[in-house]
């Protein structure tokens, strides 16, 4: 791929390898591996994949003449590096090639899949989620077999295809394909927390390495309601259209909402905070697990904002709603879906029973049905012991140039580790080495508009994967 002017240019870099390395991430970014559902491969143009991977063949000649690369499902890649003990369970490392569509292509400030490296950024869709890692993995890897580094462990890297609509054909299976071999992994690394620049305000300013040991669970229900049909010119006076059915479960989730609370990983986050907090939260969040306290705390967080409200209650949104045909005809019936992000220690029947709880006067006109993709909520990993310790040394010694806080973090969306879950022994820990700022937007621009990296942001990124890498590598356990 040719070199953009812009390179050296915006990155005011001297170092010739790392424009090169800052290259080719912008020009796998110039593939757009869109992912769909509607598809049989989950793929929208099955050749941009293809292109995919000879471009990353192409572009990591050393990775595929020394390791192991298998096509998995066709479309997804399973990369093994063998380790020097066989009895040591591997460690599996998680990105994914595909990426969400970028339709509003007018609406951005340079065209999605220009892969532009401008102004001190690497603009493009991919650029955060999560090509990003996928490439800073491989530049680690590569910088790694040029040091002659021999891992004690077996490393494997899982790239699926179909991240974003669920992941069932690409890392559901590789993680298939693994379980059929007898593998068991000692522990996962995937995407889902980041550096946060700004810190947590207001409880730190100081940056947070946000590193992900559980994931909320995913869950859509579908209330179906039946009300007056007829003529839209003799609407009924008891307010028993589907309309008013509909508009009443909505009000009353909105206006009563699962309640807060505080659980494992987010008392461990405050905790983890509470050094670098301001003077007036410091014992706060110390003792945020005191019943006391964590109720207060459960709520004022809820009310702060909506990153924090998602960490400490199950969150329910109405997300489709369907009724009617003619704008002369009132139908006789009507449903919303909801989707629920369940927090980790939910019960399986929970959503079902909250919106039983919601339907009021309208119960006996309603019917409640689970649809589309059920996920339950992970399991915690642990926060302490080896497994943590490498996610933080890595963290903590190559990602900012100041003192940060690395500290646990309850990932509120979904990952493709979901797929690992039943042949993991340790631990799962979800974090891409992103450098994030709140306060710019940044997150707003995941599956978003304008969606791009620092320069800064992702040379680090390669030095924190080399670090994690070989302390995963020579981790005996």
């Amino acid at each position: 791929t040719p070199q953009h002017p812009e390179v050296l240019q915006a990155s005011h870099l001297a170092d010739e390898p790392s424009s090169a390395s800052l290259e080719r991430f912008a020009g796998f970014l110039r593939i757009p591996t869109v992912s769909s559902r509607e598809a049989p491969d989950h793929t929208r143009n099955p050749e941009t994949f293809t292109k995919a991977h000879e471009y990353l063949e192409s572009n990591f000649q050393d990775v595929w003449k020394q390791l192991d690369v298998e096509k998995v499902a066709e479309h997804s890649l399973l990369i093994t590096w063998p380790g020097t003990n066989s009895t040591l369970d591997p460690v599996l490392f998680i990105s994914h090639q595909d990426v969400v569509p970028a339709d509003d292509v007018d609406l951005w400030s340079v065209p999605p899949f220009s892969g532009l490296i401008k102004d001190g950024f690497v603009w493009g869709r991919g650029a955060i989620d999560t090509k990003f890692s996928l490439t800073a993995m491989l530049e680690a890897v590569t910088t790694l077999l040029a040091s002659n580094f021999k891992p004690e462990r077996t490393l494997l890297f899982g790239f699926g295809h179909d991240e974003e609509v669920g992941g069932e054909k690409g890392a559901g299976s590789i993680a298939r394909l693994l379980a059929s071999r007898g593998v068991q992994l000692d522990m996962v690394n995937d995407e889902g927390g980041m550096l946060s620049v700004d810190g947590l305000k207001p409880l730190t300013h100081t940056p947070v390495a946000l590193i992900g040991t559980a994931e909320k669970g995913f869950q859509s229900l579908r209330v179906t309601v039946k009300g007056t049909g007829g003529h839209s010119s003799r609407p009924p006076l008891d307010a028993s259209t589907v309309a008013d059915r509909m508009a009443r479960v909505i009000l009353a989730v909105d206006a009563q909402p699962p309640p807060t609370r505080l659980v494992a990983p987010t008392t461990s986050l405050l905790k983890a905070l509470a050094p670098k907090a301001p003077r007036a939260f410091r014992w706060i969040l110390s003792h945020c697990d005191n019943p006391l306290v964590a109720p207060s705390l459960a709520k004022y967080m809820a009310a702060k904002s909506a990153e924090f409200s998602g960490v400490v209650r199950t969150t329910v949104a109405p997300t489709v709603l369907q009724a009617g045909s003619a704008d002369n005809v009132m139908p006789q019936e009507g449903s919303i879906i909801f989707n629920f992000r369940p927090m980790p220690d939910e019960t399986a029947n929970y959503t079902k029973e909250f919106l039983e709880g919601h339907l009021g006067r309208d119960k006996a006109h309603a019917a409640i049905e689970y649809v589309g993709e059920y996920g339950l909520p992970s399991n915690v990993s642990a926060a302490q012991g080896a497994h943590w310790d490498i996610m933080h040394e890595a963290a903590s010694t190559t990602l900012s140039d100041q003192d940060i806080v690395v500290a646990p973090y309850l990932l509120t969306g979904s990952t493709d580790s979901k797929h690992y879950a039943s042949i993991v022994k340790g631990g799962i820990y979800r974090f891409s080495p992103l450098q994030l700022s709140m306060k710019a937007g940044d997150t707003r621009r995941i599956h978003g508009l304008d969606e791009r990296v620092t320069v800064n942001s992702y040379l680090k990124a390669v030095t924190f994967y080399e670090k994690l890498i070989k302390l995963s590598g020579s981790l005996s356990q």
